[in-house]
């Protein structure tokens, strides 16, 4: 992997596209210091198979009373139905590959300290 790597995560106070060593030193904790149940995933999945598989309908935006909130203008993604749950659950491991964070940091050659990660 190059050096240049970025996360983008809609759910971080970090700037909106962050290099992975600020980004996994910044927001986690060492995985020793957390219970099974509390230790992070991470599914990587190559976009050209994200383009290609992924499908929403916006169920998961909707309950018997309606919209949780206003649904985009652009048109649904895939054909049919939502795979979504496929995706971010990870007992459904049917997309990509799921690795514990140890495993992303050597995928990416990181090396990482509380507080600090580095090539």
């Amino acid at each position: 992997m190059n050096g240049n790597n970025q996360i983008f995560d809609f759910d971080t106070t970090l700037p909106f596209n962050t290099d992975m060593g600020s980004y996994f030193s910044e927001s986690f904790v060492d995985e020793r210091l957390l219970s099974h149940k509390e230790t992070p995933l991470f599914r990587i999945v190559p976009s050209n198979e994200f383009v290609t598989l992924f499908s929403s309908d916006r169920s998961h935006m909707k309950t018997s009373r309606g919209w949780l909130s206003p649904p985009p203008s652009w048109p649904i993604i895939g054909n049919a139905g939502t795979n979504l749950a496929g995706f971010i659950q990870a007992k459904a491991n049917q997309f990509g590959k799921l690795l514990t964070y140890d495993a992303m940091l050597r995928r990416f050659n990181l090396s990482c300290e509380i507080g600090k990660c580095g090539k």
